[in-house]
């Protein structure tokens, strides 16, 4: 079994609770004991390499988990383990203790979390340097040709203006990576909350989008009485605007996009919904599997300017604000998209 009746209970206890799997092996190279959480972490229970010899307890390990690195440094070194059937990663480091019938210790830490974390960060960096060059490799293909050629004031005005777009692209492109990485390192703590009115917000957004794409495409309806949120105004803002940026640059330019709030849902006694729906050119299910991934981008759209970012920054704004993202959406029958943001509630006031 598991040698547990040399160790007193309440130490054992201890050791089974402890967040890491724990192996020992003796003098003689048996595994002498291991804990509960050696089960949790490696989905094999102790007593498959309990009173066996260390290469079989490897065998036992090498059944499930491939290894990163070189089996011969990992006595008092560090492996990492991967799951042949899972995801699951884990992290192997080994003491040898001295003057002790204990030969080796090996500790087994779940890290899966941690190296999904790690996998991502470098698919975003990969990502954004792509994004990047391509803006960049234009900007300065283009002003190499200005440089070193002689165009008469019409080309050299279409040169120039195509630098001018692929600039103003860049720079919408730096200001979303730096709205991402601001809100995930300060984790919210650049944002200001306040009771707000939800409709001061969006009156504003309308007149701003009015301006960009005429008076006819948007619409605001607006009950009678809107409850308070408690929110950041400028970063609500923001999302809205992105939401409004895809609802009118994804539909025909002769299409209404609505803006609406509403308060006859179930959820309606704790949070108030802001609706925005355009008749555009819709998602399909696999379009909306992949809509809160960063630099990912439809490959029907391709052609339209964007970065991939607007709704990751959507996602992550509401989330700090406690809200929900609700999304319906049909090829060619249109997107509706739906924040709903926390009624606020003075808690001062309640008795």
């Amino acid at each position: 079994m598991n040698n547990q009746k040399t160790i007193p209970a309440d130490i054992a206890s201890i050791i089974d609770n402890c967040p890491y799997g724990l192996v020992t092996v003796n003098a003689t190279s048996l595994v002498s004991y291991a804990n509960a959480t050696f089960a949790r972490v490696m989905g094999i229970e102790p007593d498959a390499i309990i009173n066996t010899p260390n290469h079989a307890m490897w065998q036992t390990l090498l059944k499930q988990y491939s290894v990163d690195g070189n089996m011969k440094t990992y006595i008092g070194g560090v492996l990492t383990l991967r799951a042949k059937n899972s995801n699951k990663v884990v992290r192997l480091s080994c003491q040898l203790p001295k003057q002790s019938e204990t030969k080796q210790i090996l500790y087994f830490q779940d890290i899966t979390a941690e190296s999904e974390v790690d996998n991502m960060k470098s698919e975003f960096l990969y990502s954004a340097t792509h994004e990047l060059r391509n803006p960049i490799a234009i900007i300065f293909g283009f002003s190499d040709l200005l440089l070193n050629t002689e165009f008469n004031r019409d080309a050299s005005i279409d040169i120039l203006q195509t630098i001018h777009e692929q600039a103003k692209e860049l720079n919408h492109l730096t200001n979303e990576l730096l709205d991402i990485a601001r809100i995930e390192s300060r984790k919210g703590k650049d944002f200001v909350l306040a009771e707000e009115a939800i409709e001061n917000i969006l009156q504003t957004v309308r007149k701003e989008w009015c301006a960009r794409v005429g008076e006819h495409r948007i619409t605001l309806s607006l009950p009678t009485h809107i409850p308070t949120v408690l929110i950041d105004k400028d970063k609500i803002k923001q999302a809205i605007t992105n939401i409004m940026s895809n609802a009118c640059k994804y539909s025909p330019e002769t299409s209404v996009v609505s803006i609406e709030v509403v308060l006859d849902k179930a959820l309606s006694d704790s949070m108030v919904g802001i609706v925005i729906r355009d008749e555009g050119f819709g998602m399909s299910s696999e379009d909306m599997s992949h809509l809160f991934e960063r630099f990912w981008r439809s490959d029907r759209f391709r052609n339209l300017p964007g970065t991939g970012l607007g709704m990751s920054i959507v996602k992550e704004i509401i989330e700090y604000h406690q809200g929900l993202i609700e999304i319906n959406s049909a090829v060619n029958k249109g997107t509706t998209v739906t924040l709903w943001l926390p009624i606020y509630i003075d808690l001062a006031s309640i008795e």
